[in-house]
Parts: structure tokens; sequence; C-alpha cells
């Protein structure tokens, strides 16, 4: 007679515990962006013209409690500044923040995302392009929205 471990999961009911993870798992990932929560709450994103001083954004940063800022060009999307561009390209740099525009530490090879994106696929660009935020690009190009890590791990 084979000893009984009260409380332990049989194989049958772990592998369905597994099977429901992975099924939650995946209609999450098959969410659009613009179906979740964080695409809603997020559609205040913050934008400053790229003349605009590292110091000015920093604040603005601060005040919002964000870790990005859209940088733009008259209404076009031109970068993107991250709280770690403010730490390595300015702070660590030694350079004053009110004496640099965003134009020059921004990062302006962006990759975006659309509303009708998935949560995979933004996953999936994040782990790629190794970076935390992506904005949601509208079909006339203007940004409705911001993406990041941290809503991800809430979805």
């Amino acid at each position: 007679m084979e000893p009984t471990n009260v409380g332990a999961l049989t194989e049958k009911q772990t592998l369905y515990g597994i099977m429901l993870a992975y099924t939650d798992l995946h209609v999450e990932l098959m969410m659009k962006v613009k179906d979740t929560e964080a695409f809603q709450k997020n559609q205040n994103v913050l934008s400053m013209d790229k003349k605009t001083t590292v110091m000015d954004a920093a604040v603005a940063m601060s005040e919002r409690n964000i870790g990005s800022v859209i940088v733009t060009e008259g209404k076009m999307l031109a970068g993107i500044v991250t709280e770690r561009d403010l730490l390595r390209r300015v702070t660590a740099k030694n350079i004053s923040p009110g004496t640099v525009a965003l134009e020059h530490i921004m990062t302006s090879d962006i990759k975006i995302l659309t509303p009708e994106d998935t949560i995979e696929d933004a996953v999936k660009l994040m782990m790629e392009g190794n970076f935390r935020h992506v904005p949601i690009v509208g079909e006339y190009g203007e940004v409705v929205s911001m993406l990041s890590q941290r809503d991800l791990v809430e979805i």
C-alpha cells in the first residue's frame, strides 16, 4: 500500500490547474490594447515640445508620478524620454538638467503599438526592444495612450 499524502495534488489536478492558468493567460495575451484598463487610464499622456528643458520634464514627471514623457515636434511624435534616459544621459554625465533640451537626450527611434494590437504584441515588443514604455498611436499618428511594463503586470 502506497503512503497517502493528505493535501497533495494529484497529477491530474496539477495538470488541470496548469491548463486553467494557461487558458487565462492566453485570453489576456490575446486581449486588444484598447480593451485594457491601462489603455483607458493612460490616455492623458504627458507630452512636451522637444525644446523643453530636461528639468521641466523631470519636474512634470515627478508631479504626475510617471516614468516617461512623449517628445513632440509640433503635433508629431518625435521621441520619448524615460527615467532611465534622465539617469544615464544627464545625471551620470553631470549635465545640468536646466541647460539641455529633451531633443538632445530623447530616444527618437521609437517603437509603437496601435489600439488594435494585442497584449502579446506589447510583451514581445518590450522584451525584444528591452524597454519599459510604449506609446499607443491612433490612426492619424497621434499618441492616444501609453503602456508600461507595470501596466502589463496589472492585467
